[in-house]
């Protein structure tokens, strides 16, 4: 189990690093990545599902399926499926692969959070500064991007000779960088 983990965690940021230089380097549109990247990774989950999930497949399955909208319930996970990557994707070339990953585990929190308010579930004590901890350090990140772009677009401006408010840099109204 442990090797899988830390398999699947070495396979996860080098997809993520390759998906980042196609939308970063090769400047390509999400789309154009996204039909790049989708054959190898239909192999790959292909592959695993059929030694994971076709060991325990009885083709009665697909005659008389244990939910009614069979298909419905496909075609709706395999939509759900393209929005993710798609949405992944757009958050990479507008940010960065730390900021997704940042994004995925403050949205596990979130979702750990949202059950226990709403639906009363039971998490421990260190679970809980374990979700609060991750929730903290996403607002805390997030704050020094924000600052730093502040900062950057404070300098450039400053060199092109305006401050941010319109006002000449010798003008005691804009502060130095």
């Amino acid at each position: 189990g442990l090797l899988i983990f830390f398999s699947s965690m070495y396979f996860e940021a080098t997809r993520l690093i390759l998906t980042q230089k196609l939308l970063g380097q090769y400047k390509m549109h999400v789309v154009e990545a996204l039909l790049y990247i989708s054959p190898a990774t239909f192999v790959f989950t292909a592959a695993a599902a059929a030694t994971i999930e076709l060991p325990r497949f009885k083709p009665g399955d697909i005659r008389n399926p244990p939910i009614e909208p069979f298909w419905v319930g496909i075609g709706l996970t395999c939509l759900l499926g393209c929005l993710i990557n798609l949405s992944s994707f757009l958050v990479i070339q507008r940010t960065n692969v730390v900021m997704l990953k940042l994004l995925s585990i403050s949205r596990n929190a979130g979702v750990v959070v949202s059950g226990v308010v709403l639906f009363g579930e039971v998490i421990s004590p260190i679970q809980a500064c374990g979700y609060v901890i991750t929730l903290i350090f996403f607002v805390v990140y997030n704050y020094l991007q924000i600052t730093a772009a502040q900062a950057a677009a404070r300098a450039k401006a400053w060199e092109e000779g305006r401050s941010l408010d319109g006002h000449p840099p010798d003008s005691p109204r804009s502060p130095p960088p």
